[in-house]
């Protein structure tokens, strides 16, 4: 009996030991520290969601504007070329519709006309700067996700420790109540 209770304080003694060097090993404070790194990461996660989002709305934007610009240019060389018949136009007939057409009414047509081309044009070159303007957010929209998810990369190192020294900590925590 004697030689039987010694070898189960020899046992009991090896798993204080091993619970103990558990105990050491969970450094709370390296948890604590890599726990904030992983919400950190967590919120990068999310802006990477919303950058890929904002990045994907301004290349829709552009698209859309890209059309319309496409759809302009065909209306303004019709215009263009309306107006071209209506000025070349003599005697009292309307090229366009083929009614009486005195000359200041072929002038106010003209000049309504024209000024439908100026719109075009404006709506044109607007167009264009806000492509110009959205093809720079994308680019930067695309900078700024290859950079958090090369951070997020980076953090999935302090995720896997953060599980590891947790489930360490809780096996601490086990080992000191059966203590």
């Amino acid at each position: 009996e004697r030689g039987q209770i010694k070898q189960d304080i020899a046992r009991l003694e090896a798993e204080i030991g091993a619970y103990q060097r558990e105990i050491a090993a969970a450094d709370t404070a390296e948890y604590a520290r890599l726990h904030a790194e992983v919400i950190a990461l967590e919120l990068k996660e999310q802006e990477k969601v919303e950058r890929d989002a904002s990045r994907q709305q301004a290349e829709k934007d552009k698209i859309a504007l890209s059309t319309r610009n496409e759809q302009i240019v065909p209306e303004s060389r019709k215009l263009r070329d309306r107006i071209s018949r209506l000025q070349a136009a003599e005697g009292g007939e309307c090229p366009l519709c083929g009614q009486p057409l005195a000359g200041e009414r072929r002038d106010q047509m003209a000049e309504e006309l024209e000024a439908d081309g100026r719109q075009m044009k404006a709506e044109y070159e607007d167009n264009s700067r806000q492509i110009a303007a959205l093809t720079a957010n994308i680019k930067q929209f695309a900078e700024q996700i290859a950079a958090l998810t090369a951070e997020i990369k980076r953090g999935e190192v302090s995720r896997k420790r953060e599980t590891v020294l947790k489930n360490a900590i809780e096996k601490a925590g086990i080992a000191a109540g059966k203590r």
